[in-house]
């Protein structure tokens, strides 16, 4: 465990700068329980997890009615859903990075995505148009693992 024996709060001024930094001191380098010590090695191998797959699309509850549904992919991609007015459901799992979904001409949506684990995003948007709508996902980039499913 690392203990500290002093602090003391310095006020250093340059100009019309002021900054304020914590200074302490050490007195032990010993590791804290269940970590490692810098710089030692260790002869047991870590065990590697296996990354998350995406499989199959959100499923849709036995109320809605489904619209559309995306296998699992990477990139941008587009769809047209014919939705009567009253709320459009929008439900997807990704890895990887950041998109964007885009209702068109109703919302944008940006979503950041685990690099370690599959998270569902779930959005309830109220339709008034009737029609065709457009819905656009646009990835940040080809890493990025989607599935999507649409439903009223």
């Amino acid at each position: 465990m690392t203990a500290f024996v002093r602090s003391r709060f310095v006020q250093i001024s340059a100009g019309c700068v002021t900054v304020a930094v914590m200074l302490g001191g050490c007195t032990s380098m010993q590791k804290a329980p269940g970590t490692r010590a810098s710089g030692s090695a260790s002869s047991a191998p870590r065990p590697s997890a296996s990354p998350p797959v995406l499989t199959a699309p959100p499923p849709v509850p036995a109320n809605l009615k489904t619209l559309a549904t995306v296998q699992p992919r990477s990139g941008a991609y587009g769809t047209q859903v014919a939705a009567e007015p009253g709320k459009l459901y929008v439900l997807f799992y990704c890895l990887g990075g950041k998109l964007v979904v885009d209702i068109e001409g109703i919302a944008a949506l940006p979503f950041t995505c685990s690099d370690t684990e599959v998270v569902p995003y779930g959005n309830e948007i109220e339709i008034t148009q009737t029609g065709p709508i457009k819905v656009t996902i646009t990835p940040d980039d080809g890493r990025i693992v989607w599935t999507m499913s649409i439903a009223e």
